[in-house]
């Protein structure tokens, strides 16, 4: 990680020496108000009068933005299915985000130049934790990708594109958290991962057993099944989160059928090292991707 931490630092540097000569603060309006005709996020401006140098109102690109696509010097670049890239981006001129599985922030600044959805971008400040993990390449490569990111352009109906020489990212609208609470709520396992690579695929769980609900809280993942019984297996996560880490302890369920739902469902958990809730929907993620996944089961 230090190599780029590095780069973003110099990075920073530059920057707040061509600042120091431009006239032009680019500071963005936080008090945006929402544009119901459009799915882009909702107009701002840029320097807290409405008007921009067009005549009409500064297109305002904060808020929640996922990570689309990246293309480096002509050549796509594969997001690996466990990275969680993102950027959020609030008034005046903060930035924050995830890289993979590091996390930074810093400033941003993004002015509009009047003529189009966009204009010229500078990030700044920007300081980026230290974690190790199996995607460092690609977070490098990411990190080294946006620093040298130089204007923005908004990309309908609902995307933001950040461009720079021989880069270029693409990202859309994130989507919203999931209104299902992850603790103290109860689960149905519905959803096995198996295979490796492309050749990962998903299935039902097994229709002619019994089903496997769950149960996570006080630090503790509690299933159940008529077939196997009630299953405890010790947890640490972040409950106040719709995504991130996540550690259960080494548990062998003790199943008499093999082929129960719960050994699967176990199994999954065991092998997980992070969680994500979309749409009334669980999915633990581990190697080489997804492992298991559930439903509300109330849903």
């Amino acid at each position: 990680m230090l190599p780029y931490r590095l780069l973003l630092l110099i990075f920073a540097m530059v920057l707040g020496l061509a600042a120091c000569g431009d006239d032009n603060d680019g500071t963005v309006d936080a008090g945006a108000g929402s544009d119901a005709d459009s799915d882009l996020p909702a107009d701002g401006d840029a320097d807290g009068s409405g008007a921009a140098a067009s005549g009409g109102t500064r297109p305002w690109i904060g808020g929640e933005w996922d990570l689309v696509s990246m293309t480096v010097d002509g050549a796509a670049i594969t997001i690996p299915p466990t990275a969680s890239v993102n950027l959020s981006i609030t008034g005046p001129d903060q930035v924050t985000g995830d890289a993979g599985c590091n996390s930074f922030g810093g400033t941003i600044s993004a002015p509009f130049d009047g003529d189009r959805d966009g204009g010229p971008l500078m990030l700044g400040e920007v300081a980026i934790t230290e974690m190790g993990c199996d995607i460092l390449d690609f977070e490098s490569q990411y990190v080294d990708a946006l620093v040298a990111t130089t204007e923005w352009e908004l990309a309908p109906p609902s995307g933001l594109v950040f461009r720079g020489d021989g880069v270029e990212l693409v990202y859309g609208i994130a989507a919203p958290a999931a209104e299902v609470a992850f603790e103290n709520t109860e689960w149905l396992f519905d959803t096995i991962f198996d295979g490796e690579g492309v050749e990962r695929t998903a299935s039902s769980t097994r229709g002619d057993k019994p089903p496997v609900t769950a149960v996570f809280a006080a630090g503790q993942a509690t299933l159940t099944s008529d077939d196997c019984g009630t299953v405890t297996i010790g947890v640490r996560y972040d409950a106040d989160t719709d995504a991130g880490a996540i550690s259960f302890d080494k548990t062998d369920p003790g199943c008499t059928d093999p082929e129960s739902n719960m050994v699967p469902a176990a199994q999954g958990l065991v092998d997980a090292t992070g969680f994500q809730i979309f749409d009334g929907r669980l999915t633990f993620i581990g190697l080489p991707g997804e492992t298991v996944s559930f439903i509300a089961a109330d849903g």
